[in-house]
């Protein structure tokens, strides 16, 4: 029983990993290879994934589905969050998706840099 038990254990903390991968150049990595495979993620799991995005670019188009931009801010609740680390000399990470039809088409992984 103690056996089985502690197997139960080692799984629910492989999943717990595997769900905390959130916002990251691997899930980066994850949306290109799908849309490569014609088996691009949807713009309702990718937000289950990460939540909502920080900067949220993206609408609502009748008959099309959600398109357009979001970027997530690693380690940011807020851009305002995300500014004052930079003002301070830290560096954040944003994951950038685009949308089309629902679909996310593409992303990118890179140093955010406030406007």
């Amino acid at each position: 029983m103690k056996k089985f038990t502690a197997l139960l254990l080692v799984l629910f903390m492989a999943l717990v990993l595997v769900g905390c991968a959130g916002v990251s150049e691997s899930y980066a990595e994850k949306v290109n290879k799908a849309a490569e495979a014609d088996e691009h993620l949807l713009y309702a799991d990718v937000i289950e994934d990460l939540g909502e995005a920080q900067i949220d670019l993206a609408g609502d188009v009748p008959f099309v589905g959600v398109s357009g931009i979001c970027t997530w801010l690693k380690g940011c609740e807020d851009v305002t969050e995300a500014k004052a680390k930079v003002s301070n000399g830290e560096t954040v990470y944003a994951l950038t998706i685009t949308f089309g039809g629902d679909k996310a088409l593409s992303a990118s992984w890179d140093e955010w840099k406030p406007e």
